[in-house]
């Protein structure tokens, strides 16, 4: 069920682009094409609430499987769990229910315009009602520089010691660059949106976000 939700949501999407590709085909590098088989050995798994059980800190799914949830959610009301195949092991990824007690900001004319980049991950400036910010962007590059300077040494380390070009060690390196630039971006985020509501701002308008890409 929840696998024909996705395809006929990725159709949509696709169906959306090629639309205004006809329309607007300078906006893209190629023509949008559609959704396909996936060519992978393994694909997600979604389960929804009626698929899994959770009952003492356990969730449970088909099968006889069974993992502990984290120690976070124990409280929360899960929806969905996604499992997720990674090289040698699998992730899980949990959608709860939240208590609607977020602050909420009115609609009004307050802006908050953010230009991406690279040395400066954003730079934030308002229409007066609050001072302009730069959230630092050396500190990805920094992950990343490191990041590509080990995966280089240990991929030519394999290529001549072993013929190969992927190993544990190196899953393990790229798994811990994926978390340090998530949970980077996660507190970024979370300091645009703190200034955002702290200063009653309820539009923000982020510039081409592409062009920061090919950088």
């Amino acid at each position: 069920q929840q696998t024909l939700r996705r395809l006929d949501k990725n159709f949509k999407s696709f169906f959306r682009c090629y639309q205004d590709f006809q329309k607007n085909p300078g906006k893209y590098k190629g023509q949008p094409k559609p959704p396909h088989f996936k060519q992978k050995q393994y694909d997600n798994l979604i389960y929804d609430y009626q698929a899994f059980s959770v009952k003492n800190g356990t969730v449970f799914l088909e099968k006889g499987l069974s993992f502990p949830l984290p120690e976070k959610l124990v409280d929360k009301t899960i929806k969905q769990v996604e499992i997720v195949p990674k090289y040698r092991h699998f992730e899980a990824i949990f959608v709860y229910e939240e208590d609607e007690n977020n602050t909420q900001v009115t609609p009004n004319d307050n802006i908050m315009a953010i230009d991406l980049g690279l040395n400066n991950l954003a730079t934030c400036v308002t229409n007066g009602v609050a001072k302009p910010f730069i959230v630092d962007g050396r500190k990805l590059k920094s992950i990343n520089h490191h990041y590509n300077k080990c995966y280089c040494r240990l991929q030519s380390h394999l290529k001549k010691t072993r013929s190969r070009e992927w190993s544990n060690r190196l899953q393990r390196l790229t798994d811990r660059r994926n978390a340090q630039i998530g949970d980077y971006l996660h507190k970024a985020t979370r300091q645009v949106t703190n200034i955002c509501v702290e200063n009653g701002i309820s539009k923000v308008v982020v510039g081409d976000v592409s062009k920061s890409l090919d950088q």
